[in-house]
């Protein structure tokens, strides 16, 4: 699948993936049931704002300083075992997310067991051509835990607003990730394509499916398996994105891959997986 990619400045102090699962595989061990952690939650109050700066002290008595700036916005930041994610809103203000390293090094650990031992399979079918395809199933990749507290007051500030709510996430996924292909389906937990900068269709999909699932009322959601080339007539399953449907009655596709527009398909004849 062809996509416009699009740049994400990332600003890291970043632990290589290996080395993460290294350290993190003797606090959790592999093959284990997995505790993933707390809610993401806001540095300094809802929303930061411009050119706002701050220090972190450490035992060794050094001070890290730096300033959030608008000109390097977004970011992803690693230091004193804590992610920060700082990005704009819609309407200009600047906001940034926390993110313990222990988190997300469960969700890394996590899914990388998942992938190499315990993926599951379904098969659909064609209800027009009868031909069968046999796909991953990324359901289980969808978790809304750790976004519960950061999707609740994003809600709230939005006044409650269906509409507003799906177009802000759609917007925060894209601003802070860049489309990647595969050769092999590799399904990953959002908290791995949010700290990662990206995936490809069924990332940015399980990603915005966990976000909006997170919603603080209750939004049915489901991942749409489809043919991105005969979107009305599928003859292949190429391509992943989102369903959902408010409890208000607003009705929308999104498109964590589209850049530009949420929702580029008017219709879909594929696979609705609820969540």
């Amino acid at each position: 699948m062809k996509t416009k990619f699009m740049n994400v400045k990332v600003y890291s102090i970043f632990l290589v993936s290996l080395f993460i699962v290294f350290l993190g595989s003797y606090q959790y061990g592999f093959g284990t049931g997995y505790s993933f952690g707390y809610d993401i939650g806001y540095r300094k109050g809802y929303s930061i704002g411009y050119d706002e700066g701050y220090n972190e002290s450490y035992s060794d008595g050094s001070i890290l300083s730096y300033v959030i700036d608008q000109k390097i916005l977004p970011y992803i930041l690693i230091s004193n075992r804590t992610v920060e994610i700082a990005f704009r809103l819609s309407n200009g203000s600047i906001s940034a997310w926390t993110i313990g390293v222990d988190t997300f090094e469960a969700q890394i650990i996590s899914g990388w067991y998942q992938r190499a031992y315990n993926l599951s399979y379904i098969t659909l079918t064609s209800s027009k051509t009868g031909e069968k395809f046999r796909v991953i199933d990324f359901r289980p990749f969808v978790l809304k835990e750790n976004f519960v507290k950061v999707m609740s007051n994003l809600y709230r500030s939005l006044g409650n607003d269906d509409v507003a709510f799906v177009r802000e996430v759609w917007f925060i996924v894209t601003q802070l990730t860049a489309y990647s292909s595969e050769n092999k389906e590799t399904p990953r937990y959002p908290l791995e394509t949010l700290v990662g900068g990206g995936g490809d269709c069924e990332d940015m999909a399980i990603l915005i499916a966990s976000m909006l699932k997170a919603a603080p009322v209750n939004y049915n959601v489901s991942l749409v398996y489809m043919d991105s080339s005969n979107p009305l007539n599928p003859v292949n399953i190429n391509h992943v994105l989102v369903w959902v449907e408010t409890p208000s009655g607003y009705k929308t596709f999104v498109d964590g891959t589209s850049k530009t527009t949420m929702s580029p398909f008017k219709e879909v004849s594929g696979w609705y997986l609820e969540v």
